[in-house]
């Protein structure tokens, strides 16, 4: 299907009362065809490379570290990988993402094979299948966070973050999640959370640089990633920019920008690079808005991985 045909009827569904939830279960049902072990195993894959990255950096996280994650989805399991291994997490949303029986099948996964569940990179896990069964038995979503020690705050407020209702965090991480987000409230997302964590505390950010019409629901695969660099403001807008599959195109220097806006210092940033040859789409394709003001070197970046970390003191990325 054409990228543009999947993005009106995303767009469309943004008008349509329900519509995210259709959407979001479009997509769950879809990825539940794939094996719930291979699911599992990328989500904790993502795990693996944020505690990777923080260790190169020279930090390690003790059990007992709060932890703010921005985008639950629909199925809490990273945020119930963390609590497994001691971390005490908010995870924050939008909107209510996280369908019950989706978290059910999970829990009862990892119940059976605990052994999936342990996250190398993280601490160590103690009376972790313990903890698992009694996850497994709860009756509702309010029992099971509860029993994980999760807070769950959907839809959250970024006033609310940015005053410390939800309290002050160690560490603040993301998967796939800063591309969803408009640029001015992106800025002012980090900017909140920046307030919510804690003096010389952490971010661990995974960033989506590409063109998300080529995968899931009714996806194009003729799209390259650098698809929706091809196309004007107005164009892509038209087509795409209501969509409650949102993408805000920034490209890497932008996101640099932000976060140094933001006043954090990087203590790391890594990158995925495209490995062909060549683009996939030549550069003279590639719409002005991508090319002027920036090193062409960004448009070979497919995706960005960031560690972050609040300052000791209001002058120290000044002082650098």
């Amino acid at each position: 299907m054409d990228w543009r045909v999947k993005a009106l009827i995303q767009r469309g569904l943004g008008f349509v009362p329900g519509g995210q939830w259709m959407n979001d279960r479009a997509l769950a049902s879809l990825r539940g065809r794939a094996p719930l072990p291979e699911h599992l195993s990328r989500l904790r894959g993502c795990l693996e490379d944020h505690g990777r990255l923080l260790s190169q950096t020279g930090n390690t996280l003790a059990p007992g570290t709060t932890v703010l994650e921005l985008g639950t989805g629909p199925d809490l399991t990273i945020s119930t990988l963390l609590s497994l291994h001691g971390y005490r997490v908010t995870t924050v949303d939008i909107v209510p993402m996280v369908h019950w029986p989706a978290v059910c099948s999970m829990a009862q996964h990892l119940t059976a094979h605990p052994e999936q569940a342990v996250v190398e990179a993280l601490a160590p896990a103690g009376e972790l299948a313990k903890r698992l069964q009694g996850l497994a038995a709860t009756p509702n979503l309010e029992e099971y966070c509860e029993c994980a020690e999760i807070q769950y705050r959907a839809p959250y407020s970024v006033r609310a973050l940015e005053a410390g209702e939800y309290g002050q965090f160690d560490l603040c991480l993301s998967n796939c999640v800063l591309e969803h987000i408009p640029r001015s409230a992106l800025q002012e997302l980090m900017s909140a959370v920046h307030n919510a964590t804690a003096i010389g505390g952490l971010g661990v950010h995974l960033v989506d640089l590409q063109d998300h019409f080529g995968w899931g629901f009714l996806s194009s695969r003729r799209c390259s990633y650098l698809n929706f660099r091809k196309y004007s403001s107005r164009y892509w807008n038209f087509f795409a920019g209501g969509s409650i599959a949102y993408l805000n195109r920034l490209m890497p220097s932008d996101y640099d920008a932000i976060f140094n806006a933001a006043r954090f210092r990087t203590l790391r940033r890594s990158e995925v690079r495209w490995e062909g040859e060549a683009l996939p789409v030549p550069v003279e394709r590639i719409h002005p808005l991508f090319r002027q003001g920036y090193d062409e070197e960004e448009l070979w970046i497919t995706h960005l991985h960031y560690v972050l970390q609040r300052p000791l003191s209001q002058n120290a990325i000044l002082a650098e």
